[in-house]
């Protein structure tokens, strides 16, 4: 049940409410989504989503969980963060900092930064926010950062809190009672209530559009005219809640009157109570009546005091601790099976050795009876010594002779190799020479005397090199042909040709003026140009080996398609890869 909206102070409070949502300096204020874990934050961040709160890209959002299908709705990086400062204040999410920890202390500073960071982009589309639980437990820290910040504080039914972390978390009843009450009581400490607004999570499911409205209005996000935020609050969803725990079933089960009192405060400010029996009991136990005979939760919070949740977090450590030993005697018997069979081994090896040492003692009395034969043995290989040293001296005599023999003789072979090498490289000369003119002669004789021996000889050879040519090479393709001039080897079928290489007058009648560096850089131009293959005729091939740099060049770069001695060698100007038929 709502509490009636139309008392004075909670006139006064919704009016004050409106009027600051419609400031367009509290839109820019960051809203935090605070509230005990399990108590159904990730529902009111949804809701606040889809009403226009930026929470982040959905890249940046945790996923969702088998315990959360629907999502959780929490910038990683902000939970990230809370946990690192909840760690510098020597806490964690299920053990909270002690109350009195300075939030302005200096260690804190580059988490500061890095929340200024963090919240950059956010920035950008206003309004924005995050939703994390463990803000509950860190406001302070934020305001240091962000200044003051609208607060949504979801609350829920302490016993199903309590029951849900149990199933969860293996929690005990105690702790997770405690960690309730330490929730709830920072966020009233470190919060006003004219920053903070209180919604029940059963709101939701009974009066839902009466519930977002409010909450809407709180936060400026009320827009009656959007469609989606009108679809938003005729969101029905009663059927999801069939089980809700009541007030009587916290006295039930024996909760603290602290806990009552304080679960009472927050469902007056959310405007919430679950029947009229209980407004009674609230009527009858106003919530400052036991604050002044109980002590404070930094001390100890009604039956359950802080030193059971170190025995609850201290049982969970001890089971982790005898799972781990567990798993350490279990090495410890897997070590002394090893060992044992290690023992067995030593065994079986011992008794090697032993029959080892037998045989060695054995090949030591062969050794000895060697050592006496080696002994008669020394003493006539002395006498064959000195009869050895007249033969050295012999030998050495012997030697002096052959050695100076030797020398006239690699004389006479440095003489002669010298003398066959300038015979071949005038054989060379001569045939480059013959090749040339045969080429040269032949190539002019076919026009004037058909019947010249050179003229026979050139057109034979032509057309030798027109079928290697049509065999070995595409129809189509483009040619270079190392030629002088000779304008019948330029005529090979369909195949576009071009002399190769150009002398430096830039005619083709003599390519023997051409250095080999120039040729390169022909070739290669040429390529780039579109010739795919190079025909070096028989004639040329002399004139190819005296430029030992280019010749190499064309070997190491191109590939073969054919070479026929007498007639030419085709290379593929491709890279080692080209159109080479089969």
């Amino acid at each position: 049940m709502l509490l009636n909206q139309s008392s004075g102070e909670r006139r006064s409070k919704t009016s004050e409410n409106l009027a600051l949502s419609t400031n367009q300096g509290l839109l820019s204020r960051p809203i935090a989504i605070v509230g005990m874990h399990r108590s159904g934050t990730s529902m009111v961040a949804r809701l606040l989503q889809q009403a226009g709160l930026n929470l982040g890209d959905e890249t940046d959002l945790m996923p969702p969980a088998e315990e959360n299908p629907e999502g959780f709705y929490e910038h990683l990086e902000f939970v990230r963060l809370n946990d690192e400062v909840l760690n510098v204040a020597g806490a964690g999410w299920d053990c909270p900092p002690v109350t009195g920890f300075d939030w302005d202390d200096e260690a804190l500073d580059p988490f500061r930064e890095r929340a200024l960071r963090l919240a950059a982009p956010l920035k950008e589309r206003l309004p924005w926010g995050w939703k994390d639980p463990r803000n509950s437990l860190t406001l302070p820290f934020w305001r240091s950062v962000f200044g003051p910040l609208q607060t949504v504080v979801v609350v829920r039914n302490p016993l199903e809190v309590v029951t849900s972390l149990h199933r969860r978390n293996a929690f005990s009843t105690a702790l997770g009672l405690t960690l309730w009450q330490i929730y709830a009581e920072r966020i009233l400490e470190d919060t006003s209530a004219d920053e903070r607004l209180v919604t029940h999570y059963d709101s939701y499911f009974l009066e839902p559009d009466r519930e977002i409205t409010r909450v809407l209005d709180f936060l400026g996000l009320n827009r009656d005219m959007d469609p989606q935020v009108q679809g938003l609050k005729k969101a029905a969803i009663p059927e999801l809640r069939h089980h809700r725990k009541t007030v009587l079933d916290l006295e039930q089960h024996g909760f603290p009157a602290e806990v009552i009192d304080l679960y009472f405060r927050l469902c007056r400010e959310a405007g919430w109570l679950e029947s009229d029996g209980e407004a009674a009991v609230l009527d009858l136990a106003p919530p400052s009546s036991t604050a002044k005979t109980r002590p404070a939760i930094t001390r100890g919070i009604g039956r359950v005091d802080l030193l059971r949740v170190e025995n609850e977090v201290l049982r969970r450590n001890n089971s982790e601790f005898t799972a781990a030993l567990a798993g350490r005697e279990a090495r410890i018997a897997e070590l002394e099976s090893a060992l044992k069979v290690h023992e067995e081994a030593r065994v079986e090896l011992e008794g090697r050795i032993a029959e080892r040492d037998g045989r060695l003692n054995e090949r030591h009395n062969v050794l000895a009876r060697k050592d006496h034969a080696i002994g008669m043995l020394q003493r006539q290989l002395a006498e064959h010594a000195a009869e050895l040293s007249k033969l050295h001296s012999h030998v050495a005599e012997l030697s002096e002779n052959l050695a100076e023999s030797e020398r006239t003789r690699e004389m006479t072979e440095i003489h002669e190799r010298q003398l066959r090498s300038m015979l071949t490289d005038l054989q060379a000369v001569q045939l480059q020479r013959d090749s040339e003119i045969m080429g040269t002669l032949g190539a002019v004789l076919s026009r004037y005397a058909p019947n010249a021996p050179a003229s026979i000889y050139h057109r034979k050879l032509v057309g030798q090199v027109r079928q290697f040519v049509e065999t070995h090479v595409p129809s189509g393709a483009t040619m270079l042909v190392t030629t002088y001039g000779d304008e019948a080897m330029l005529i090979l079928g369909d195949r576009a040709t071009e002399s190769f290489p150009r002398s430096a007058r830039g005619v083709s009648s003599d390519y023997t003026d051409v250095r080999e560096n120039e040729a390169i850089a022909q070739l290669e131009s040429l390529r780039d140009s579109g010739a795919e293959f190079l025909l070096v005729p028989s004639p040329a091939l002399p004139w190819l080996a005296t430029h030992s740099e280019l010749e190499r060049h064309l070997e190491e770069r191109y590939t073969v398609v054919a070479r026929e001695r007498g007639i030419g060698t085709i290379y593929a100007l491709a890279l080692k890869q080209g159109r080479i038929p089969a």
